[in-house]
């Protein structure tokens, strides 16, 4: 009998060891999705601030140029500038995309990618490819994107908010 008790003892420490260590890992895991959530986040704000300055440029840009006029080589050369900076901000998004998806967040995935690709349609319309185009149709799928970009970034910022506020709660603190 004492040798059953011992074992009874034995099999309740395993299984609180395994309880403590499931609840560790679970702790481990929400950090590590808002460190994620968090450094998406900034990593958004930064494309957003990049495209911005595009979008300056280009509306500047094609205000210098004559309506359908082919546009100068330093036009040009500025156009597939910024193309190129519109491409590299599709590819970064690409790969938050990835990284999101890895994660499972199918909603932020998803706006992502649509975002991905309408940075890619304007990195091609910019360039010699699109025939330079900087006009109207560029500026307001530019636009599109930047609400977009915006509208993610507060999503985001809202997520984690809510886990914020969902960690006080289980710890048994008021949210502020």
């Amino acid at each position: 009998s004492e040798a059953e008790e011992a074992e009874q003892r034995v099999q309740k420490q395993l299984e609180q060891a395994r309880q403590e260590l499931e609840q560790e890992e679970d702790e481990y895991q929400r950090l590590r999705q808002e460190e994620l959530l968090f450094k998406i986040g900034e990593e958004l704000e930064n494309l957003a601030r990049i495209h911005g300055e595009a979008m300056t440029q280009t509306r500047e840009l094609d205000a210098k140029r004559e309506a359908g006029a082919r546009p100068s080589r330093a036009q040009r050369l500025a156009l597939k500038r910024i193309a190129k900076d519109e491409a590299g901000i599709a590819a970064r998004a690409g790969q938050i995309a990835d990284a999101l998806e890895a994660e499972q967040t199918v909603v932020f995935t998803e706006a992502l990618r649509s975002i991905a690709s309408d940075l890619q349609r304007l990195s091609v319309d910019l360039d010699e490819s699109g025939d330079w185009e900087s006009g109207e149709r560029v500026q307001l799928l530019q636009s599109d994107v930047e609400r977009d970009l915006q509208q993610l970034i507060d999503a985001l910022k809202a997520e984690r908010q809510r886990r914020e506020d969902e960690n006080r709660e289980d710890q048994g603190q008021k949210p502020p």
